[in-house]
């Protein structure tokens, strides 16, 4: 309308600002073969999910001739988790996602408080290794950041993914105060969010309803 402005405008990062097409870039770990094994599995179980991340290591599974074993049971990705994960039929269960979900303080707090949920993760986890995988800019990106730039509109970024790492994708495109991230899982009342959304430009390990909300 007339005399009113836009003054900031919320982006997500995947499929936005990014091409949403992902690749295994490497696998790590003491073993990486058994990593490597493990994170085929899951990923074949769950490849009906039409997850982007499983896609690329289905992927890479194919191209390095990785074998999956089977599986008798499997537990869908959760954004609001942010795993996935199966038990084979010989009874191991392999979990794969975002290191604070599976072995840090965010499994913790949601055992402490009794939550429960599909797949929950019982007993202590055994790292069997890490998976880096990249996501394409898009080659639009940087010259639209500096468009609204040029217009008076400011951007946040909003992203499922680690903080940190949306906010280098963010740096890498120009979006200024990029450097400006918070986990918005530790955003616990409305007040955190109106003072996240006053001073902060990146969020990531937001939920589908947080999206919205922003």
């Amino acid at each position: 309308e007339e005399g009113r402005h836009l003054k900031w405008l919320a982006l997500d990062k995947t499929g936005t600002i990014t091409t949403g097409s992902m690749e295994v870039v490497e696998v790590r770990g003491e073993d990486v073969r058994g990593a490597e094994r493990a994170i085929s599995t899951i990923a074949v179980a769950t490849r009906g999910e039409a997850n982007e991340t499983s896609r690329a290591i289905c992927a890479y599974a194919e191209t390095h001739d990785l074998k999956a074993d089977a599986c008798s049971r499997v537990i869908p990705f959760s954004s609001r988790y942010k795993y996935s994960g199966c038990v084979t039929e010989d009874g191991r269960a392999y979990v794969m996602g975002a290191t604070q979900f599976v072995l840090g303080t965010e499994r913790a707090s949601r055992e402490a408080q009794g939550l429960p949920f599909e797949g929950h993760i019982v007993g202590e986890p055994q790292t069997l290794g890490f998976v880096a995988i990249r996501d394409q800019i898009r080659p639009t990106a940087a010259p639209t950041i500096s468009y609204f730039g040029k217009q008076g509109v400011s951007v946040r970024v909003i992203s499922g993914d680690d903080p940190a790492t949306a906010s280098a994708i963010a740096r890498q495109v120009g979006i200024p105060n990029a450097e400006r991230y918070v986990d918005a899982s530790t955003l616990e009342s409305e007040d955190d969010l109106l003072w996240a959304v006053a001073h902060d430009t990146v969020f990531g390990r937001v939920t589908p309803d947080m999206k919205r909300r922003l």
